[in-house]
């Protein structure tokens, strides 16, 4: 285990960074606030922008890429107005006229709707638009692929306004805010700050961006590596964890939270679990879970958890805080920085060490992984060129070393097209698509994560094709590294948290015996529960067997003994056949372990009282 204390926070909030500099904001401003989580970033548009908004009559339309996330800043806001503003003090969220939370999502929907009109004209009273979490647009771009709709929107309706992204993982995003802006017609009444550009076209100009960040720090941490969520389990049900701690346990998708949740839950009077009241899963859909709409509620007015263990998928991974001193466990299970970063700035520094779990992967999770993004990758380069004809599209202003992954330039996008009507529909190749889609589903499950549709028409999210392809790249990286160093990814993860060098050796080193210790004590636990007991061929399956098959195979496999060869391993990891005696021996051998198989064949009864037959016994005895 190896104790992270370097990086704990004594950092410069936002509000300090900002100071009274955001009272010279003008329109068409464009201001970048990229400092790590907690360090203040929603604190300062509360208490700072908010009355400062209010003063002077303007409205600001706050953006969250979660609906966890609007719900708890809706209830800071009102809770933080009614303290700063005597006239607030019994404000509701409708009273206040001076601020909106909306998702981004919601926008996306409206757009698509028949009040996308009546929608589009409310948004231009705003003064304001805070993207906060804005690394959304790039981040989600393969699950959710509308994302493009909502920020061309924020680009094109508030290009003459006072635009504020907001987010600790920006490094993806912010070239696309800062080149991908909407192109306007030379005869728009209001041309000042704009220049007429060879195709025709007026660009908006205004002055340079306001740019304020502070240093990304984490709380101080001890750090463990698994090699598999359910070990997980273990050490949440080890009898030295008492319950006073919580856990926070990211997943990387419902069905691994759902793996963790049967381990955890009981399903037998015999097994170790938690009381169905001390553990929650949290996904997506929790309004419709009692008891997860219940425990979002009470994160989001108290700021803490009700339960001892929080499953989530990615729901919770943005803007939601705990500031609870009894959460000292996080499990974090995501492939990339951004996620890994959302998720670890959950919990809130409080002076305290937690305890930080992260997964070690291996090259077959990245080949897998990679497979799917390069069948994606084959797909776009077939059918883009076609989804291109569907506009006749007017390209933007484009600089090349932000997207390295594509060589066409940023596309003046459908919204901006339709709105702005420079498109020209190409309906033979929007037919031609449809009739592929309704009759293959493998190329529909390929194109649903680079596509939406818009006004009737499909087209593609620039945002997904760019980060597919970022992708690829990312995972060719990790397996290329991990051709030479089996803890790469481990040591990628560490690097998200600026741990690297002697540090990062000491993580590996006391992980690994850690984990051999905690293997050698499940086996020792199960073997002396059967000490001395006599076991069928069944019996040695399921009670010898099964219970500690993970642990002596992975003892096993790092054991670097000639005599444990990959088929050997191969053959022991099989659930239907008994260990035999000679195996058995020769793993306590090579481990050290103080216990031995003893074998006897037993005359066993059959149907009929006459018919008898031969049968193998096994017993595990102690050597002294």
């Amino acid at each position: 285990m190896y104790t992270n204390n370097s990086l704990a926070s004594n950092h410069k909030f936002v509000s300090d960074e900002i100071g009274n500099e955001y009272e010279q904001w003008i329109n068409r401003d464009l201001i970048f606030i990229e400092t790590s989580t907690g360090s203040g970033k929603t604190h300062f548009v509360i208490t700072k922008l908010l009355p400062y908004a209010i003063q002077h009559g303007r409205k600001i339309l706050y953006l969250v890429n979660r609906r966890i996330l609007k719900e708890q800043l809706e209830h800071d806001i009102v809770s933080t107005i009614r303290r700063l503003i005597p006239q607030y003090c019994m404000a509701k969220p409708d009273d206040l006229d001076n601020i909106e939370v909306l998702t981004y999502q919601y926008i996306e929907n409206k757009l698509r709707s028949a009040e996308a009109e009546t929608f589009i004209a409310k948004l231009r009273d705003f003064s304001y638009v805070i993207c906060d979490e804005c690394h959304y647009f790039y981040a989600d771009s393969n699950f959710n692929t509308n994302t493009e709709l909502s920020f061309d929107c924020i680009q094109k309706i508030f290009s003459a306004k006072i635009r504020v992204f907001m987010s600790a993982t920006m490094d993806n995003i912010k070239p696309f805010i800062l080149n991908k802006t909407p192109l306007y017609h030379f005869n728009d009444k209001d041309t000042n700050g704009m220049i007429k550009n060879d195709s025709g076209y007026l660009s908006l100009h205004s002055r340079p961006p306001f740019e304020y960040s502070t240093k990304i720090t984490h709380p101080s941490f001890d750090i463990s590596i698994l090699n598999r969520i359910t070990d997980l389990a273990e050490y949440i049900l080890h009898p030295q964890n008492d319950g006073s701690t919580q856990w926070l346990i990211f997943t990387d998708s419902i069905k691994q939270g759902n793996t963790l949740l049967k381990k955890l839950k009981p399903q037998s009077s015999n097994r170790t679990s938690l009381a169905d009241s001390d553990i929650v899963f949290i996904d997506a859909d929790y309004k419709k879970n009692e008891d997860a709409l219940d425990s979002v509620k009470h994160i989001t007015e108290n700021k803490f958890a009700d339960k001892r263990v929080i499953i989530s998928t990615s729901v919770m991974d943005n803007g939601i805080s705990f500031h609870d001193t009894r959460l000292r466990n996080i499990f974090i299970s995501t492939d990339t920085k951004e996620s890994f970063v959302q998720m670890l700035g959950r919990k809130r520094d409080d002076n305290q060490t937690t305890h930080l779990f992260i997964l070690r992967r291996d090259k077959q999770f990245f080949h897998q992984r990679l497979r799917l993004f390069e069948q994606v990758a084959s797909c776009i380069e077939h059918y883009q060129p076609k989804l291109n004809y569907n506009f006749n599209y007017a390209p933007l202003n484009y600089n090349s070393n932000y997207a390295p992954h594509i060589n066409a330039p940023m596309r003046h996008s459908p919204y901006f097209a339709i709105e702005d009507n420079t498109s020209i529909l190409d309906c033979t190749s929007q037919d031609s698509l449809l009739n592929t889609l309704l009759g293959n589903i493998n190329i529909y499950k390929n194109i649903s994560t680079f596509c939406y549709s818009f006004k009737g028409i499909i087209t593609y999210n620039e945002f997904s094709i760019r980060r597919i392809y970022h992708m690829i790249e990312h995972y060719k990286s990790i397996l290329k590294k991990l051709e030479e160093d089996k803890n790469a990814f481990i040591k990628e993860q560490a690097s998200w948290i600026n741990i690297d060098g002697m540090a990062f050796e000491e993580i590996v080193t006391s992980s690994i015996k850690n984990e051999e210790d905690q293997c050698k004590e499940k086996i020792i636990n199960v073997l002396e529960s059967l000490l001395n007991t006599n076991l069928n061929r069944n019996q040695n399956i399921s009670n010898l067997k099964i219970p500690i098959l993970d642990a002596l195979h992975h003892l096993l496999s790092i054991s670097n003994n000639n005599k444990i060869t990959k088929s050997k391993l191969e053959t022991f990891k099989k659930k239907d056949r008994p260990i035999s005696k000679e195996s058995f021996n020769l793993y306590m051998s090579i481990l050290n372990l103080p216990y031995e198989m003893k074998t006897k064949m037993l005359l066993v009864k059959g149907d009929d009282a006459d018919n008898k037959s031969r049968a193998r016994n096994y017993s595990i005895h102690k050597n002294n």
